[in-house]
């Protein structure tokens, strides 16, 4: 015995998602019952581990660019762009010396 499941969406979504579905000779109703299934299986929505994954890239990124950068003091650098250098070269060395 089945059952009739409803849901809310915008008619041009249903429509357009009916239209590609039927273009694959698929309905709506085989979807439904895929997206169902799935999660039955996984215990979450598509694409839910890929989003989290996402995030967690974007996280380590962060804490790489973080760990990465060197801080510096764009008020002392001037116009000159040899300032810029002597910076990034005084910090470097202050890194390095600071593992020693």
């Amino acid at each position: 015995m089945d059952v009739l499941v409803s849901a809310r969406t915008t008619p041009a979504k249903k429509d357009a998602v009916q239209r590609k579905l039927e273009s694959k000779g698929l309905s709506l109703s085989q979807l439904i019952n895929s997206a169902l299934d799935y999660f039955m299986e996984e215990g979450e929505l598509p694409g839910a581990a890929a989003r989290e994954h996402a995030e967690r890239d974007a996280e380590g990124f962060a804490s790489f660019v973080q760990a990465s950068t060197l801080p510096v003091d764009w008020g002392a650098v001037g116009d000159n762009p040899a300032d810029y250098k002597k910076l990034l070269q005084q910090g470097k060395q202050a890194d390095y010396e600071s593992l020693a």
